[in-house]
C-alpha cells in the first residue's frame, strides 16, 4: 500500500473539515509550519459585506496573534470579493518558505483568494511535489483550475469529509499522521 505523505480535506460547509484537520494536527508529533485562515463573522468588510478574514502561522493559536492590515486576507460575499492580495505575497510566503526538513505543511484553507497570486500558488504546488508531509484544507464549493489542480494532484490523497464519515476520517488518518517521522 502507498504511504499517504500528502493529505487533503474537503467538504461542504459545515461538515467539519476543519475541525478535523484541527483534531489531526493535534496527533502531529513533528513540528507544524504553514498557514491557516479564520473567518469572522463578527468582523464585517464595509466594502462588501463579508465576513472578514485573517491568515495566521498553523503553529499559533489565533487569540495571540494581531489582527490588522498585515494578515488582513478579505471579505467576500456569494456575489463580491475584496482581497488582499499583499498578505498572500508577503505573510503568506513568508510561512510557506524556509521549513524545515522535519516539518510537517499545515495549509487550512486553499481557496479562491490566493488564485491570482501566482507566487503563493506556486509555492502550494512546491510544497505538494516536495517531501514534506502535508495536511489541508480545500474550498469544494468552487470549481476552478487551480483548486481542481490541487485537489487531483499526483502526490494528494484527498478525502471528502461529511457529517457521515468526519469520525471514521479520523480513525482512519490518526495513525496515518502518528506515522509522519523525520524521513
Amino acid at each position: 500500500m502507498k504511504e499517504i505523505r500528502k493529505i487533503l480535506l474537503g467538504g461542504d460547509i459545515g461538515r467539519g473539515e476543519e475541525s478535523l484537520l484541527v483534531k489531526l494536527a493535534k496527533e502531529i508529533s513533528l513540528p507544524i509550519f504553514g498557514v491557516r485562515t479564520l473567518m469572522y463573522d463578527d468582523r464585517i468588510d464595509p466594502e462588501t459585506g463579508g465576513a472578514k478574514v485573517y491568515m495566521y502561522p498553523a503553529a499559533v493559536s489565533p487569540e495571540t496573534y494581531p489582527d490588522d492590515e498585515n494578515n488582513y486576507v478579505g471579505a467576500c460575499t456569494g456575489k463580491t470579493r475584496n482581497i488582499n492580495s499583499d498578505v498572500f505575497r508577503n505573510l503568506g510566503m513568508q510561512l510557506l518558505s524556509d521549513i524545515p526538513a522535519e516539518a510537517v505543511v499545515v495549509i487550512d484553507e486553499i481557496g479562491f483568494f490566493e488564485e491570482d497570486v501566482p507566487e503563493y500558488t506556486d509555492r502550494i504546488f512546491d510544497i505538494l511535489k516536495d517531501d514534506h508531509p502535508f495536511l489541508g484544507v480545500i474550498k469544494t464549493r468552487y470549481e476552478d483550475p487551480f483548486l481542481s489542480s490541487v485537489r487531483h494532484f499526483p502526490t494528494v490523497s484527498y478525502y471528502q469529509v461529511t457529517k457521515e464519515n468526519r469520525r471514521s476520517l479520523f480513525a482512519q488518518l490518526a495513525p496515518v499522521v502518528r506515522s509522519w517521522k523525520n524521513e
